[in-house]
């Protein structure tokens, strides 16, 4: 059984995607959602999956229990559980599989087809918007292009830099602790994962003029961003969902169309995009089994009950919006548009 690009697998800390506050800031310390951040272990120590995963029904039936001793965690309107949802839930056999090797396979084909949609070539200089904690830094080194990478997170940067410290791609990679508004370089490409629906519907023009400017002439950017359906968008906006309130406050999933229609505005144009929802639905629940697997550890950690079923309810939230095609997952390329300006 194959995997797309989509797929990803990162230690615990690593699932979620850093937010850009409103107010423009050259630095500032990490703000989880969830306020609680402590080191990420490293890779060596991420557990195997258990065997015996409790079935597709006790899943979904426990998170849906779970979400009642959190107040106001109901999910609104937006892309999570209700009797659909929980249906496709148990239409989806767990496997025993190993989840850990088949995730870092899928997360180095992910960075693969997001470099190959960019046409990248050795020498040419790549910025990543939201560098998380350096596996694309690795993998754009590998392919011997120079990497700059921009976070917002101290503890994202300082795990990256530790990893890549004493690696002979090292020298092809610069990690900053800078807002993307800031930088004043360009680049011969610009890379940027589940970055653009944490920003706010507000700086979504801001965003898209930032690539612009950023990029040199001729340049691509390839994006990964989850997106929301049309029908559901509207009471999505008027009523933060259980996502916005508890994981990403501040965060707004586009439309495709609102998508579309901001890199237009900005003078960009899609050159390539393929949808890998289901893939990532699959991803979650392989995330599920592994967060499972090691929640001893995670409450070693000092995670206590509250957190481990908010954070499966989350899981189980956003493995049913992918299955129920209430949200969707897009890679996407984008380049100048033909004539247009400022690409000095």
């Amino acid at each position: 059984m194959t995997y797309s690009s989509a797929l990803y697998a990162e230690p615990l800390q690593e699932v979620a995607s850093q937010s850009t506050p409103p107010p423009k800031q050259a630095s500032q310390p990490d703000q989880p959602a969830l306020r609680l951040n402590p080191q990420p272990q490293p890779r060596a120590e991420t557990a195997r999956a258990s065997a015996t995963a409790p079935s597709a029904e006790s899943v979904a039936a426990a998170n849906t229990r779970s979400a009642a001793g959190l107040s106001g965690a109901d999910g609104g309107s937006g892309a999570g559980l209700n009797a659909g949802t929980s249906a496709a839930l148990s239409a989806v056999p767990l496997s025993s599989a190993d989840d850990d090797q088949m995730l870092a396979q899928a997360q180095r084909r992910k960075y693969q087809r997001l470099l190959g949609m960019l046409d990248a070539k050795p020498g040419q200089h790549l910025l990543e918007i939201g560098c998380g904690w350096g596996a694309m830094a690795e993998a754009a080194a590998e392919r011997g292009l120079t990497l700059t990478g921009i976070t917002l997170s101290e503890k994202q940067l300082a795990w990256a830099k530790a990893r890549l410290d004493g690696s002979p791609l090292a020298p092809r990679v610069e990690l900053r602790l800078q807002d993307y508004r800031d930088v004043t370089e360009t680049f011969d490409h610009i890379i940027s994962i589940e970055m653009f629906e944490a920003v706010g519907e507000e700086y979504w023009p801001t965003y898209m003029e930032t690539l612009r400017e950023r990029l040199r002439p001729g340049g691509t950017a390839a994006l990964q961003v989850i997106t929301i359906s049309d029908d559901i968008f509207e009471d999505y906006k008027a009523s933060p969902d259980f996502i916005q309130h508890y994981i990403f406050p501040g965060g707004m999933l586009p439309t495709v169309g609102r998508f579309d229609a901001a890199v237009q505005a900005a003078g960009l144009e899609v050159m390539q995009r393929d949808f890998h929802g289901k893939d990532y639905a699959r991803t979650l629940r392989a995330w599920h089994r592994r967060f499972l697997a090691r929640e001893p550890e995670v409450r070693a950690l000092g995670y206590d009950g509250r957190f481990i079923r908010m954070w499966r309810y989350y899981l189980s939230y956003c493995e049913a919006g992918f299955l129920d095609n209430r949200i969707d997952v897009m890679q996407v390329a984008l380049r100048h548009q033909a004539g247009a300006e400022d690409l000095t």
